[in-house]
């Protein structure tokens, strides 16, 4: 019995170490923080911008303020132009 155990953790260790290997990791999100400049409650909207000028825009304005620190997980569509990215998810972190 207690040869069968080692040999089925040898087994699934195997089989954990080829699945770790054989994931590629994504190159097409990266992250993204800004801080919250406009919070529309009428459109559902908040703009913040990023720490290099840039203003992104996402819906969902329910407890949003000015000045909250958003971090974002963002798509970068495959290309190398800033402009067509989206956002993919939005937490808060905090306010200033």
């Amino acid at each position: 019995m207690k040869k069968i155990v080692i040999c089925f953790c040898a087994f699934a260790l195997l089989l954990m170490g080829i699945a770790v290997f054989t994931v590629e990791p994504r190159h097409d999100v990266y992250a993204l923080s800004g801080v919250v400049v406009d919070v529309s409650k009428e459109e559902d909207t908040v703009i913040f911008k990023d720490f290099n000028g840039n203003l992104w825009e996402f819906d969902g304005a329910e407890d949003w303020a000015i000045n909250d620190i958003c971090a974002c997980v963002m798509n970068d569509m495959g290309t190398e132009n800033i402009y067509d990215d989206c956002i993919l998810s939005v937490r808060y972190n905090g306010y200033i």
